[in-house]
């Protein structure tokens, strides 16, 4: 029995020391984000994306725009639907004072971020400088918006959820033990 508590403790202090922390993916929603053409409203950005916590990649794309034709239907932008299917062509961009977040390729959304992507709160998108362009259409630039961080649930590390099961099991086998005595 001695032995076992031994083993139980020299196993919690190896999987304490390789533990790692829980990490926790950021869900940016957007809120407000209006699209324009040679200045006239073009539509709206809806939707989310999620990043994980470091925001150096993006993980899950939901992101809807609207339908507008212009000129007589010369430029015409149809309703997108960004999803996961456009996770390969994804990307983050990070330089000093500017974060943009790529989506698609010949269809895609640049959103730029002066001063950076906060990880939680309000993070204003850089007007004029970020856009949505179609191969029918040409650019639509944003004209206004933000967008709003939210931490989606922390996933423990399986080694975490180890330690902690290997921690009730010595605990129990103390218990146990005074009992016994």
């Amino acid at each position: 029995m001695r032995n076992l508590l031994r083993a139980s403790v020299l196993t919690v202090l190896a999987l304490a020391s390789t533990a790692g922390r829980s990490s926790a993916d950021i869900v940016f929603e957007l809120r407000d984000v209006n699209l324009s053409f040679v200045g006239m409203d073009a539509g709206t950005l809806t939707g989310s994306f999620t990043t994980n916590d470091a925001r150096t990649e993006v993980l899950s794309i939901d992101i809807q725009t609207e339908a507008r034709s212009f000129g007589g239907g010369a430029w015409t932008f149809t309703a997108m639907h960004y999803d996961d299917s456009y996770l390969p062509d994804a990307s983050v961009n990070a330089s000093p004072g500017l974060f943009e977040v790529v989506i698609g390729a010949s269809s895609e959304i640049r959103l730029n971020f002066n001063g950076g992507l906060n990880a939680s709160g309000d993070s204003p998108i850089f007007a004029n400088v970020s856009y949505e362009t179609q191969p029918t259409g040409g650019n639509r630039v944003v004209s206004s918006g933000y967008v709003t961080a939210t931490t989606a649930a922390a996933v423990p590390e399986p080694s975490s959820i180890a330690m902690g099961a290997v921690a009730i099991g010595a605990a129990g086998l103390a218990v146990r033990r005074r009992r016994a005595t």
